[in-house]
Formats: C-alpha cells, sequence, structure tokens
C-alpha cells in the first residue's frame, strides 16, 4: 500500500493546486509536497528495515494483453523515489511569486510529472511502466509550449518528435516480448530476468530500447534536441527534464534492459561506453565554448550523464553503484543550479555571461550558495558528487584502464567551464544590468539553501545511498557478466 500512497499524493496535490490560491501557489503547492517527501523518508525507512514487502501491490487491470497495475520497488528504486520528492518542493517554491501565466496550471502540470515519475520507478508490470513513462511526456510538453521562450513551438516540436519515435521503438519492443515470451502473462521484474530471449532477437529488441533510452538521457549522437531546449524551457521545466526526467533512462536500463537481454548488453556494452565516454569530452569542451549559462549548465548535464552511462556499461558492481550515485546528487546539483539560474534571470532578464558580472559585492548571500552548488557541480572532495564520480570512474577503469582515463578528464573540463562560469557571472567587474540584484528573498532562501545542506550532509555520508543500491547491481550484473559467451 505504500506504493499506492506514493502515487496518490502528487495526484492530490495537481487538484488541490488547481482550487488553491492563485497569488502564493507555489508555496502553496511546495507545502503539499512536503507530504510526499515525509512519505518517501518513511518508506525508506520501511525498506531498509522490513524489505519490499510493504510496497507490493498486484491488481489485474486488463487481461488482454496481461497488464497489471503492478508495483514494488527495489534499492535503486527507492533511492530515486526519495531523489525525487525531496526536490519536487523546492521545485514548486522556486517559482513562487513570480508573473507566470496560469499558475496554477503551471504548478498542476509540475505535480503531473511528478506523479508519472513515480510511476515509473515503482512499476512492475513492462507495459504499464511503458504508461507512466509516456505520461511524463505530456505535461512536459504542454510546459515547454505555454511557458517557454522564443522559438519555443520549434524547439518544443523538436523535442516531442524526438522523444515520441524513441518511446515507439520501444513499445514495438515491449510488443514483441508480449507476443512471443510472456506466454499469456504479464512481464514482472522477476520474469524477466527468468526470460530467454533468442539472441539474434535480444539485439534488434535492444537496439529499440536503447534509442529511447538514449533520446531522454540524452546520449550523442540523439542530445541535439538538449541544449536549446534547456534554453527555452521555463526554468522548472529545465530542472524536471536535467535533474529529473533523465533519471528514468538510467533507471530503465538496469531495471528492464540489462537482466531481460544479457546478451545483447554484453554485445554492445563496449559501443555504448566509448560513445558515453566520448560525450563526456564533447559535452565539457563544448560547454568551455558556451556564452549562456544555461546552455552552459546543458552541457555539463550531458557530460556528467555521459560518465553515468559508461559507469553503467562497464558491467561491474561499481560502474553501477558509482553511476547511481553521482545520479543522486546530480538530481539535487542540477536542480540548485538551475534554481541559481533562474534568480538571475528573473532579476537581470538574461543569462548571457558578457551581460552578467559585479553580483558577488551586493548579493553575498546568493554568491556563497552559487559558488557551493558550483563546486558541488564539479566534483570537489566533500562535496556530494565526488565519490559518486570518483567510483565511476573505477568502474570504468575495472573495464578498460585507457577508457577510464580519458573519462577522467571530466574532473578537469568540469573545473574549467564552471570556474569560468562563475568568474563571468558572479566576480569580474561591475555590471550595470546588475546594479539592482537583490539579495535572496525569504521563499528563494528557503528553495536554495537545503540543496546547500544536502551537499555537506551527502558530500560526509555515502554507505546509505551505497547500500541501497549493491543488491540490485550485485543481481544485475551476475545476470549479464554470468551469461556464457555464445
Amino acid at each position: 500500500m505504500i506504493s499506492i500512497l506514493l502515487l496518490i499524493l502528487p495526484l492530490l496535490v495537481a487538484l488541490l493546486t488547481l482550487v488553491g490560491p492563485k497569488k502564493s501557489v507555489g508555496l502553496f503547492a511546495s507545502i503539499l509536497s512536503f507530504a510526499s517527501l515525509a512519505l518517501a523518508l518513511y518508506a525508506y525507512w520501511e525498506f531498509t528495515t522490513n524489505g519490499a514487502g510493504a510496497f507490493n501491490f498486484n491488481l489485474v487491470w486488463i487481461k488482454n494483453p496481461a497488464i497489471n497495475l503492478n508495483f514494488t520497488v527495489d534499492g535503486i528504486a527507492i533511492l530515486l523515489i526519495v531523489m525525487t520528492n525531496i526536490c519536487m518542493p523546492f521545485i514548486h517554491l522556486s517559482v513562487n511569486n513570480r508573473d507566470l501565466k496560469q499558475p496554477r496550471i503551471y504548478h498542476f502540470l509540475i505535480s503531473i510529472i511528478h506523479f508519472a515519475l513515480l510511476g515509473v520507478f515503482l512499476s512492475n508490470d513492462l507495459l504499464l511502466y511503458y504508461v507512466f513513462w509516456e505520461l511524463t511526456i505530456i505535461p512536459a510538453y504542454f510546459m515547454l509550449l505555454y511557458w517557454g521562450g522564443r522559438n519555443r513551438k520549434r524547439i518544443t516540436f523538436k523535442f516531442f518528435l524526438y522523444t515520441v519515435l524513441g518511446s515507439l521503438l520501444m513499445l514495438v519492443s515491449i510488443i514483441y516480448l508480449y507476443a512471443n515470451y510472456a506466454k499469456g502473462g504479464s512481464i514482472d521484474s522477476v520474469s524477466i530476468f527468468n526470460m530467454n530471449v533468442n539472441v539474434d532477437a535480444q539485439n534488434w529488441i535492444f537496439i529499440g530500447f536503447m534509442m529511447a533510452f538514449a533520446v531522454k538521457l540524452p546520449l550523442i549522437p540523439f542530445h541535439t534536441w538538449q541544449a536549446n531546449t534547456y534554453h527555452m524551457a521555463p526554468t522548472q521545466g529545465t530542472m524536471i527534464l536535467s535533474g529529473l526526467l533523465a533519471k528514468m533512462a538510467l533507471f530503465s536500463i538496469v531495471r528492464w534492459m540489462m537482466p531481460g537481454l544479457p546478451d545483447a548488453t554484453r554485445y554492445f556494452a563496449p559501443y555504448i561506453l566509448v560513445i558515453a565516454v566520448l560525450g563526456v569530452i564533447y559535452a565539457g569542451v563544448i560547454a568551455i565554448m558556451q556564452k549562456d549559462m544555461k546552455k552552459l549548465f546543458a552541457y555539463a548535464s550531458l557530460a556528467h550523464i555521459s560518465l553515468m552511462v559508461a559507469g553503467l556499461f562497464s558491467l561491474n558492481a561499481a560502474g553501477i553503484q558509482g553511476a547511481f550515485t553521482q545520479a543522486f546528487s546530480h538530481g539535487f546539483n542540477t536542480v540548485a543550479l538551475f534554481i541559481c539560474a533562474d534568480i538571475i534571470q528573473s532579476r537581470v532578464g538574461t543569462t548571457e555571461l558578457s551581460k552578467l558580472g559585479g553580483i558577488r559585492k551586493i548579493a553575498p548571500k546568493f554568491t556563497t550558495a552559487f559558488f557551493i552548488v558550483m563546486f558541488a557541480t564539479a566534483a570537489i572532495p566533500f562535496s556530494n558528487s565526488f565519490i559518486g564520480e570518483l567510483v565511476t570512474l573505477y568502474g570504468v577503469f575495472q573495464y578498460s584502464a585507457l577508457w577510464a582515463l580519458i573519462a577522467s578528464l571530466s574532473l578537469v573540463l568540469g573545473a574549467v567551464f564552471m570556474l569560468r562560469m562563475f568568474r563571468q557571472a558572479v566576480l569580474g567587474p561591475d555590471n550595470p544590468n546588475t546594479a539592482g540584484f537583490k539579495d535572496l528573498g525569504g521563499s528563494e532562501q528557503m528553495s536554495i539553501y537545503p540543496f546547500v545542506i544536502l551537499i555537506f550532509v551527502f558530500g560526509l555520508v555515502y554507505q546509505p545511498v551505497f547500500d541501497l543500491i549493491d543488491g540490485t547491481a550485485l543481481n544485475v550484473i551476475n545476470k549479464v557478466v554470468q551469461i556464457p559467451i555464445p
């Protein structure tokens, strides 16, 4: 029943937001969302204490094809549920008292994405999982189309086209699995481990799944929608796209694709790992060249996500542990980065680096918070992202020392583009555009300071995160690696 409660609460927030106060709807939605956060923390305690039993729910929805309302969790699902439910109240709060068109609808759509995200992490039926996967696209599309910036129609159409085409290929793969291997039943997280799919068929099914995941992450060369979309989208939409929705694909790779298609995973892993490592370097170099803060953050996110993918396809437990530890931290850091970008944009009207500077002198609170988030993103020691990135590189090293060495350049590139951005945006000479820059207000402090605290907390305490990931990582690796090479 905990699974059902986790799903119901965001829906209640969405509905109450539609009839709540219009002026402070962001604060109202944020307060309501703390109920989901409290439940997520209880869910973590229940899972670590008693296992997944209290989360299991199974009810026949459609008999033919067999689709069940089947929900459960594993350690990685709990980790991502906690991350999502921590971020959502502050995403709502970050836009409180801003001048928005239809603010109630705006926060309603955020809550619907919240509901769909949790559905992806909780679903224990492959077709049900696909329903929630597709559901995330609809509210995101309307957020981008209605509240986006210049050229939003063209850019949103490209985002929608990429996402739908990728998802269509995954749907074809799912239908093939049900038609040939489900034997009239449903496919859940247990049966997927025991499914003996023909080796040749595995390769085509793997391509169908991976195309959807490569677009959602995104992974080069399927990333061309990302930078313009992140730049054009309302900032809360960008927080969700980068900080939260990309984690669906990482989760799906280890929940459904790797255990169900072990031979194909082994075959394609070297190619995907190389693409991912090259993506780390490509994104880092392009980030250094950016003149707009939001585009720079988009490529920074691409570099981090690419390293996580390299960790997954190193096909060892350390790589998976590092990837999801890094994903957990990346969610917080990315949301915090875009909160800082949103504060700058709300005051100056732009995120172009050439039009910024001189903020340090007149906004010390903002500068300090931004400085901490910036260094956490660059993975300095004792920040929350340091160990995740280190263990991911260790996992890649177990696969190939050469590719690990190349991937480790991400540490250098990340420091370069983040320090350059901070120097231009916050330090530097006084700029007339920022002369009236106000320091953090009350709701802004409440939206950014919790992430600053989390950066230090998870910069020192890592083991609970590793403990959650460990069991699932070992099960997946044992399934994939111990399959004899054909």
